[in-house]
């Protein structure tokens, strides 16, 4: 005697999608789907995969208990920061301990190169000699420097006209009042102060073109080990910046925010001789991840291989088992089947008409056929659509800096700034 599969409950979230919906209408959250962060941390539970593997009402319960205890016991899950949750980009330091003597000795050599040539450039001169006065800075300076409203749209001579400092001086912008502005008006003004003297400026920005489509953002690194931009007015200390970090980072193997803080600090950047870069998106549908691995041509396979088995193990810890062909045609089969009829068929009526439609593969009973179907759909759900990728800020890494070193060195904290406030 056959069991009878119980009719599919229609109201029941039958995805990713459709869980996370219900999810955040039993929450009575805002948007059309849960928050990024608690929705990763429901599928580290497993709570996702008891609700849907298969959809069940049991399941479904646990789940969003599981839900109502995460949002009780850590509110921040429930923020929505599509930057931080959703997407990950970053690079790792990857640097084995299979590293020889002559590999140390060659990029110790290759990097006092590359500073001793960036060092001879006219872009170099131009900014240490014209604006910075023949001295480097220190890290807090430079970051002053990079953060100032006056360099981002006033010309060295404006600066010099005001009496004011181009280095060393901070700068806040005021309303009409005096106090510090928190909307953007055509009145703003500029507070700029600097030890032994205070100015007021107007805020004038030059745009570079009528469209506004083409404008040029400033590079620069931030203390996570990464980078932001910032736009630029024309004529402004910024933009020769700018140009000047550009131009260096097309000669060396530089990316533009290194160019800028060694034009800035003279902290010439390290090449490092491999570079892991790991993106990817946490989402309802579904998570994928991607590693990516730049070598230099005289790196070893064996290192190439021994990063990127590095980077694999902490994008995911598991041990992914490979999976057969015939296994993911019997769960795309019964799928098809119990979202294709009104009436839920039985086992052993699925089982007879894959044994009519295959010749190798065959069942002699229904109970292996549906355990099968269940362990399949247990590691599609597992392996493949929510593997439980680590894309967090712990991966936020920059060519080879750790966030700690990147804060020792000074680069300035990435602030963000409301759209109201942008010209």
């Amino acid at each position: 005697m056959s069991i009878r599969s119980k009719p599919r409950d229609e109201t029941l979230p039958q995805n990713g999608l459709e869980l996370s919906s219900w999810i955040a209408t039993k929450l009575g959250l805002k948007g059309k789907d849960s928050p990024p962060a608690l929705w990763a941390a429901l599928v580290r539970s497993g709570s996702v995969h008891k609700a849907l593997v298969p959809p069940n009402p049991v399941g479904l319960a646990s789940c969003i208990q599981e839900a109502r205890k995460l949002a009780r016991l850590s509110p921040q899950l429930l923020k929505r920061d599509p930057e931080d949750q959703q997407r990950a980009d970053a690079t790792l330091p990857v640097k084995p301990n299979s590293q020889t003597s002559s590999d140390r000795a060659r990029l110790k050599f290759f990097s006092e190169y590359l500073r001793e040539r960036a060092e001879q450039t006219n872009e170099f001169k131009k900014i240490r000699h014209d604006l910075l006065g023949g001295s480097e800075l220190p890290p807090k300076l430079a970051a002053q420097f990079i953060s100032s409203i006056a360099l981002q749209f006033m010309s060295i001579e404006r600066l010099r006209g005001y009496g004011i400092p181009v280095v060393g001086h901070t700068t806040t912008l005021v309303d009409v009042s005096g106090a510090e502005a928190v909307s953007w008006s055509d009145t703003l003004r500029i507070r700029v102060k600097w030890p032994g003297g205070e100015r007021l400026v107007p805020y004038e920005w030059r745009w570079f073109s009528e469209d506004r489509t083409s404008e040029p953002k400033l590079a620069y690194p931030t203390t996570d080990g990464g980078f932001a931009r910032k736009p630029v007015a024309a004529f402004s200390v910024h933009e020769d910046l700018y140009r000047a970090s550009l131009a260096l980072s097309r000669t060396l193997p530089w990316a533009e925010h290194e160019a800028l803080w060694f034009l800035l600090t003279g902290t010439s950047p390290t090449v490092e001789p491999i570079t892991v870069r790991v993106s990817g998106h946490l989402g309802t549908a579904c998570e994928y991840a991607r590693i990516t691995i730049t070598a230099e041509p005289w790196v070893s396979a064996d290192r190439v291989y021994e990063a990127y088995q590095r980077a694999q193990r902490l994008l995911s810890p598991r041990v992914v088992k490979p999976f057969y062909s015939e296994l993911l045609e019997l769960y795309r089969f019964v799928t098809s089947r119990l979202r294709g009829s009104k009436t839920s068929p039985t086992w052993e009526m699925l089982m007879r008409e894959w044994n009519r439609r295959q010749d190798k593969h065959q069942y002699s009973d229904y109970p292996h056929f549906r355990r099968d179907y269940y362990r399949t759909a247990s590691r599609i759900n597992r392996q493949i659509i929510y593997p439980g990728y680590s894309l967090n800020r712990r991966w936020r890494y920059h060519s080879g800096m750790h966030r700690n070193e990147a804060r020792r060195r000074g680069a300035p904290v990435r602030r963000r700034r409301s759209k109201t406030m942008q010209p």
